[in-house]
Parts: C-alpha cells; structure tokens; sequence
C-alpha cells in the first residue's frame, strides 16, 4: 500500500491538524472551566459575620456552597441544585462537539495518508473525499450553533452568579458586603472565540477539500483545454 506522508502538509491535512488543535483548546477550557465567586460580610444577620463561598464547574448542575462564621465555629456546607437546565446542557453539547471534531479531524488525516494516494481506489477516494466536504458542511453548522449556545450560556451563568451574590448582599449584610469576589469568566470567553474560530477553519478547508474532488479537477481540466482552444 503507497502511504501519502505529504498529506499533513497540504492545505487540507494541516487544517485538519489545525482543527484537532483548536477543538483540543475548546473542549478543555469549558470542560475544565470553573469559578468561585465569594462574599464577606462582617455584620451579617444573625450570624454576626459570615463569610460564604461557591464553587460552580462543569457541568454546572449543582453550586456548591460554604459558610465560614467570622467568630469562628463549623464550615457549613451545602449545594443548590442548578434549576436551569440549558446551562448544562448548553455547556455539555460544546464539549460534546469538540471531542466529535478531535476525533473526526484526526481519523479523516489517517484516511488521507493511508487510502488517497492509492490509485486503484480511485472512486473510493473521490467518495470519501466527497464525504469529508459534507462532514465540513454539517462542522460548520454545529460549531457556529455549539458557539452560540455557549456564549448564551456563559453569559446567563455569570448574570445567575452575580445575581445570587447581590441577593446575599441586600439579606444578609445590611450595611453592605465587605468584599464581593465575582471571580473571572475570561475563560470561558476564550472558549467562545476558540469556537467561532472552528467555525471559520472549518469553513476555510472546504474549498481545500473540494479542489480534491474529480469534479473540480474534471472541471478545471475542462476549462483549461476550452481557453487553450
């Protein structure tokens, strides 16, 4: 069997070492995204001070919590099921993507090595290739619907974190917080434009894909031949 060695060094095997990449970044800044916000509040009733803490991570079904008495005494803790179910199914079907995209972008660059530079398989290899550009197709779809999703998702976290935050403030710290820690969501955005950049990536090597294809090829011959005439 003749191996195709050059195929990660076209314009299409690098996109797909590209694409495993970015779906690598992606997966694992959503699936390993976490955030602790906290808030201190010295004359809270009746605790008379009290200092609580959550911890909210993939897949945000539920948020952990712990209280810490200013005066010393037990952490209590506790959790509040997460009654929003679109975040984590929103959270969940990003990374599910991401791992699709891993996979396939790795198996179609083991198939490009090993079967399309094998002649005798000829209308194999126009097949798959023709497969490879629908995959794209539907890629592009699902990334840009995955990343959407995503940002909304973030978005409704942060705003449902802050909003418990402020709700503690206005109940239990009548002379206001201390301290407010909302923590950091820069993560999760960089996981958005890791998916926004799927798309575009994915979307770029269609045409890469496509000029493999004996129609375009067929084509291209054609139209050289007319123009020579």
């Amino acid at each position: 069997m003749e191996i195709h060695w050059r195929a990660p060094l076209q314009a299409k095997g690098f996109l797909k070492i590209v694409e495993a990449i970015i779906a690598i970044l992606a997966l694992a800044l959503v699936a390993g995204f976490s955030v602790n916000p906290s808030i201190s509040c010295p004359d809270a009733v009746p605790l008379f001070g009290l200092n609580i803490s959550y911890s909210i991570k993939y897949p945000f079904t539920t948020i952990s919590n712990s209280s810490v008495p200013f005066s010393g005494g037990d952490v209590t803790t506790g959790s509040v099921s997460q009654t929003d179910k679109g975040i984590t199914q929103g959270a969940q079907f990003f990374v599910a993507w991401g791992s699709l995209s891993l996979i396939y972008a790795i198996v179609a660059l083991i198939v490009y090595i090993f079967v399309t530079a094998n002649e005798k398989l000829e209308k194999a290899v126009d097949f798959l290739v023709w497969t490879d550009v629908i995959f794209h197709i539907v890629w592009v779809i699902n990334w840009f619907i995955a990343s959407i999703t995503w940002a909304v998702v973030f978005n409704h976290l942060k705003n449902n974190t802050n909003g418990l935050l402020n709700m503690i403030q206005e109940d239990l710290c009548p002379d206001g917080a201390n301290t407010i820690f909302r923590d950091t969501y820069v993560q999760a955005a960089i996981a958005t434009v890791f998916g926004f950049l799927s798309v575009f990536v994915w979307f770029v090597n269609i045409f890469w894909v496509v000029i493999d294809t004996k129609f375009y090829t067929d084509w291209k011959a054609q139209r050289g031949g007319s123009s020579s005439l």
